[in-house]
């Protein structure tokens, strides 16, 4: 809408708008003899990062397809993707792909992450500050007379 090119998105501040929720997790299983006995040890780790509404960003790097990559915190490393809509001017969160259970795969700092299905309508948004100046010459006629 404004026709900023890639250096001047440098100088933009970028705010969230919807909640994001990456989620990670890994799971180990071992088993051993300890006694004479099988000890079986199981471990879960899971990663979660959360981005609320509102949270700054700054641009990284303009992509394919009127797409664009933020960084939310870090590093230029750790960024999301957004894309433009056919709503003028909404850019919102991309995924690489949607699972059947309505989850979004994507990348983030180099890792698989999961997306819950309510971050589809997370977007972002700029302030805009508008001023308008308004010159205005007044004057009274007298009237002329013979």
């Amino acid at each position: 809408e404004y026709k900023l090119e890639s250096e001047n998105l440098r100088e933009l501040q970028f705010y969230l708008v919807g909640d994001i929720v990456l989620t990670r997790g890994s799971s180990e299983d071992d088993s051993r003899l300890e006694d004479g006995d099988i000890l079986i040890s199981e471990q879960q780790n899971l990663d979660k990062v959360i981005f609320k509404t509102g949270t700054q960003g700054l641009f990284v790097k303009k992509l394919d397809n009127n797409k664009i990559a933020l960084s939310f915190e870090k590093s230029d490393d750790y960024f999301l993707i957004f894309g433009a809509t056919s709503i003028k001017g909404n850019y919102k969160l991309q995924v690489e792909e949607w699972t059947p259970s309505g989850r979004g795969k994507l990348k983030y700092g180099g890792e698989d992450y999961f997306v819950s299905k309510s971050s589809k309508a997370t977007y972002i948004t700029i302030k805009v500050k508008k001023s308008k100046k308004y010159n205005t010459n007044q004057r009274i006629a007298t009237g002329r007379k013979v």
